[in-house]
């Protein structure tokens, strides 16, 4: 939603990122020197049992063997993989057929060097849904350049959708014509010069390595003019308390950028509104459609928006969201995703037909406790769709070095130090700073080499935009930045700027008015700016621990910095760009773990460190201790905040290492625990699952198993072993258990999936040929043999319809109907019926053995 932003810093970070998209990603972050430096597959995402090609990239060595992992287990292992003449050896093997599953990927070299990367096996991309953005098509971009965009992107952090940002012409009429079709190129509302060939091209590198291409599309906005693209004035929402249309200006006094919101109630507006959704579907070539809105702008007290029609009637906008995005699935024939500003419409988007929830996150969710509360909410009022959150770390906040603009050199006597307005840091602020030829320029010191944020703290109260220009060591890097305004002189802004490529040691900054700026600001200092690691650490983890993924790797290899994607004002350090890898390695690699459809907390669970504060809910100084439930594994997430508060989007202190202790995690009826795991992306190889100690025992409380942890940094993730065999399970591949329905042993009990315990009601035995659960055993209604028959436990008597044979498919077949167990419907719902149908060897009809 770029109009959180005031228009004024909107402006700033447009002009910056247009006049810096010319040297954008010729800048490579140096990566401390490794002898396996790369490990990467071709794809985003794969079918089961589609081949799959794995590659290393490798120095110093002659062999690499290759490991297929999953949840700490070995499922098949190459032979010695010889190094080509590139440095690179490879692999090449077909996929597991179990689907929606995460596998890592382990690369060991002859010499002892190690790699890994992860793998996603799933048929839908929407089960494991990873958002990233484009948000720059200039003409001319090659189509080897257009690929290597997407690859950066699908191969190093697997990203399986994308959002093109901006790329439209205008917002009620996002593609453009001309006599021929589609026009070849088309300016957008910031001025921004767009390719239709770009734009195809990127979509068509997407999908190549199967990653889903989704617009940004506002869903009641219409630019000024919007008269000549078949938009009526009538159709615009205002103001219940004052009657005045809704509207504002993008760009300050720039009438042109002015947008109007209509009524997303109003079946003509839906109407025009999804025709240009259809057009940018079937024109352009996107896989879905991504809908934005602007949140509760009217503030109302009964959460429909404070708005009206223009004659006053009052308009309900999260249930009109609701009936656009209906309107809008049913006419393109494909997704739609909208976004819930800070929770605004949430609950009719997460009930209604959304294929996934995204949720801007603003002043009412700054506190771990408030996005945990939020997701859980959503995820119970949606059934546990995908939800992605584009959450703003570090935003309206500097991280990194200041340097005072009355300790700079500056270029006129009229430019002088000042101490007349309040809130200045230093000693003072520079003032008459906006004649022809005016400078001042700032020493800095860096300590490595990479892109940094060079952000100015100004107050401009003069009633319109500034623009100057920014060089480093006397070199131009960005032209006409604007900056904008603030309420009046005594206070300051720091959303805007621009960005520059420092090598490690000492610049010279120069902020200067030459051709082409205006306007008089006070400068009162430039920070160097970067994303505070640990704040990214710790939030990134929050929403892992809490089924959510963060849209915020994009194009450029650039982490999202604001509201306005384009914006290039904080940069990741060495640190992070490591750390971030990882994290979608072990978040892709153990999807399972963190997402889908049988996720759920378990809120009365209760973990106990000696020596330490814990939390549930994200408490300042405490280890923020998160346990979920995925089919029959318990995930617990430890999170850092030792040294932290409880607000995610502030600068966050250093993180420190607590050194070893151990975990009590009392499991209540979980199946008892068999092998502890613990994965992070915190260590180089941290992605590899390391089997933990631990220790069963019992007290007041009840069952309980205690874990050794060597070391927490910021989040260490512990799993129950890999699958609850072992306590007489008979485990689904989608995680969920085979149950008798409340236990009861009375004949005719409907035989039932749940999520798995270790309790009677799930004990089965298996002696080759039934399957036996309380004394009784899993029979076929009425001796059934038609699919959809339903199953249910009766007294053992050897009937054709109580045998059971276990396949090599791992399907359990009844050969009196000649039919395999599946699931009603195919859903992996708690409660539903195990049925029988025709042996496909679809997911549905998978189960384990019980042991």
């Amino acid at each position: 939603m770029k109009s959180r932003v005031l228009p004024a810093k909107v402006a700033i970070v447009a002009t910056a990122a247009a006049t810096a998209a010319g040297i954008i990603g010729m800048v490579t972050l140096a990566h401390a020197q490794a002898q396996i430096t790369r490990v990467w597959t071709e794809n985003a995402r794969y079918l089961p049992n589609q081949s799959v090609d794995v590659t290393a990239q490798v120095t110093g060595a002659s062999h690499v063997r290759f490991r297929l992992m999953h949840l700490g287990e070995q499922v098949m292992a190459s032979d010695d993989r010889p190094v080509d003449g590139n440095g690179r050896a490879s692999w090449e093997f077909s996929a597991p057929d179990r689907d929606y599953t995460g596998y890592v990927i382990e690369a060991d070299s002859d010499n002892g060097a190690q790699g890994e990367t992860a793998l996603d096996v799933s048929s839908d991309p929407y089960r494991y849904l990873r958002f990233g953005f484009l948000d720059s098509y200039p003409e001319g971009m090659s189509g080897a350049d257009q690929q290597r965009i997407v690859d950066d992107l699908a191969q190093k952090y697997h990203i399986n959708a994308l959002q093109f940002y901006d790329w439209m012409y205008r917002h009620e009429a996002p593609v453009p014509y001309d006599g021929n079709g589609v026009a070849p190129t088309w300016s957008s509302w910031g001025g921004e010069k767009m390719s239709r060939d770009t734009i195809t091209g990127l979509i068509n590198a997407a999908q190549w390595r199967s990653v889903e291409a989704y617009p940004y599309s506002m869903s009641y906005a219409a630019l000024n003019g919007y008269e000549s693209y078949g938009v009526s004035p009538d159709w615009r929402l205002t103001y219940r308390s004052s009657g005045s249309p809704w509207s504002f200006e993008m760009l300050a006094n720039r009438p042109d950028s002015t947008l109007w919101i209509m009524d997303p109630s109003n079946p003509a507006w839906r109407s025009h509104i999804v025709s240009q959704y259809v057009h940018q579907s079937e024109d352009i070539g996107f896989d879905g459609t991504h809908l934005d809105q602007l949140g509760d702008w009217g503030h109302s007290e009964d959460h429909q928006g404070g708005m009206a029609t223009t004659g006053g009637v009052p308009v309900d906008l999260p249930k009109a969201f609701g009936t656009l995005i209906d309107q809008t699935m049913d006419a393109t024939g494909k997704p739609v995703g909208m976004n819930a500003v800070d929770g605004f419409g949430m609950d009719h988007m997460a009930a209604g037909s959304a294929t996934y929830e995204y949720t801007e996150m603003w002043d009412s969710h700054e506190r771990y406790e408030e996005v945990q509360n939020y997701l859980q909410q959503q995820r119970i009022l949606s059934g546990n769709k995908p939800s992605v959150v584009a959450g703003y770390v570090n935003n309206k906040w500097n991280n990194g070095p200041g340097f005072e603009a009355e300790a700079s050199t500056v270029s006129r006597t009229g430019v002088q130090v000042a101490t007349d307005h309040r809130d200045y840091s230093g000693t003072g602020f520079i003032d008459h700073f906006g004649e022809r030829g005016d400078s001042v320029t700032f020493r800095v010191h860096v300590d490595a080499s990479r892109n940094y944020g060079l952000v100015p703290r100004w107050s401009n109260a003069t009633g319109d935009m500034a623009a100057r220009t920014f060089s480093v060591d006397g070199r131009v890097v960005s032209r006409n930045v604007l900056l904008g305004l603030t309420k009046d002189w005594d206070h300051w802004n720091i959303e805007g700027g621009t960005w520059a490529y420092l090598t490690q040691g000492d610049h010279t900054v120069t902020i200067s008015v030459d051709e082409g700026d205006y306007g008089y600001i006070n400068l009162d200092e430039l920070h160097i700016n970067s994303f505070s690691t640990p704040s990214v650490q710790l939030f990134d983890a929050a929403l892992a621990a809490n089924g959510a993924s963060h849209i915020e790797m994009g194009q450029g290899d650039r982490m999202i910095a604001a509201a306005y994607f384009p914006d290039r004002t904080k940069w990741m350090d060495e640190e992070l760009t490591q750390w971030i890898t990882r994290y979608y390695d072990v978040t892709t690699g153990y999807e399972e773990l963190f997402y889908g459809p049988t996720l759920r907390p378990l809120d009365d669970s209760i973990v106990e460190i000696p020596g330490y504060n814990v939390s549930r809910n994200g408490l300042k100084n405490t280890i923020y201790a998160r346990v979920m439930r995925s089919g029959g594994m318990d995930v617990i997430h430890l999170i850092n905040l030792l040294n932290n508060d409880e607000f995610w989007r502030d600068p966050g202190n250093s993180v420190t290492d607590t050194g070893s202790f151990t975990v009590r995690y009392h499991y209540g009826d979980s199946p008892t625990p068999g092998t502890v795991y613990k994965v992070t992306p915190d260590t180089e190889r941290g992605t590899r699952a390391v089997a933990l100690s631990s220790r069963i025992g019992t007290d007041e409380t009840g069952n309980y198993v205690d874990i050794d942890v060597d070391n927490l940094h910021a989040w260490d993730v512990l799993f129950m072993g890999q699958n609850t065999a072992g306590n007489g399970n008979v485990v689904n591949q989608g995680q969920k258990c085979m149950d008798v329905r409340e236990g009861a042993s009375a004949n005719g009990t409907p035989i039932q999936l749940y999520d798995c315990a270790s309790v009677p009601a799930q004990r089965v035995t298996y002696d080759g040929n039934t399957l036996s659960v309380m004394g009784k055993c899993v029979d076929l209604e009425y001796q059934g043999t038609e699919n959809g028959t339903y199953t249910h436990l009766w007294d053992c008597n050897g009937a054709p319809s109580q045998t059971w044979y276990y396949t090599p498919r791992n399907q359990y077949y009844n050969p009196h109907s000649g039919k395999c167990l599946t699931l009603d419907g195919d859903h992996y719902t708690n409660g539903n019926r195990l049925t029988v149908w025709d042996c496909h060897g679809g997911a549905t009809q998978k189960w384990s053995k019980p042991q």
